[in-house]
């Protein structure tokens, strides 16, 4: 009777130490990132963010603050842009289709990149292919150097 009942209390426990082991595998811990901060300025050409993202990973981006574009007459915004601008002689900027001052951004993968895409000061993306973040103001291609400010980025996991 001893000799059975030793045998039923081992497999019981191992029935329970296998259970226990098999539900562990089978739970995946996700660790959520920390939101990211990063500074953008407005009189360079691109920020490279250092976040590496999946083909359709999800992230937030937030902005604070304003920066200005123009020589001459400076005009200053968020990360909207500036509302009709550019005119047609102020062409070519960088993503056409969208305002002076618009935060944008794009993928930079490893064999191409992806097509800039608006970003304004709050957003949802879902990245459209792997790479590294790139940031960056809307403006006319090589006229960075007459912005001034930055604003700040903050990038947020879902």
């Amino acid at each position: 009777m001893k000799k059975k009942l030793k045998l039923t209390t081992t497999a019981v426990l191992v029935v329970l130490l296998a259970s226990i082991i098999f539900f562990q595998s089978g739970c995946k811990k996700t660790k959520v990132k920390d939101p990211v901060i990063i500074s953008v300025k407005s009189t360079l050409p691109s920020t490279k963010t250092g976040i590496n993202l999946n083909s359709g990973e999800k992230i937030n981006i937030t902005t604070n603050g304003s920066w200005c574009w123009g020589a001459g007459t400076i005009e200053c915004c968020d990360a909207n842009g500036t509302v009709g601008r550019p005119v047609e002689e102020e062409r070519p900027v960088t993503l056409e289709s969208e305002f002076f001052g618009v935060l944008i951004g794009r993928i930079i993968g490893t064999s191409s990149n992806s097509d800039y895409f608006r970003i304004g000061t709050s957003t949802e993306l879902s990245a459209p292919m792997s790479g590294e973040l790139e940031l960056l103001m809307n403006d006319r291609i090589g006229f960075y150097g007459d912005n001034r400010n930055s604003i700040t980025v903050t990038i947020s996991f879902n």
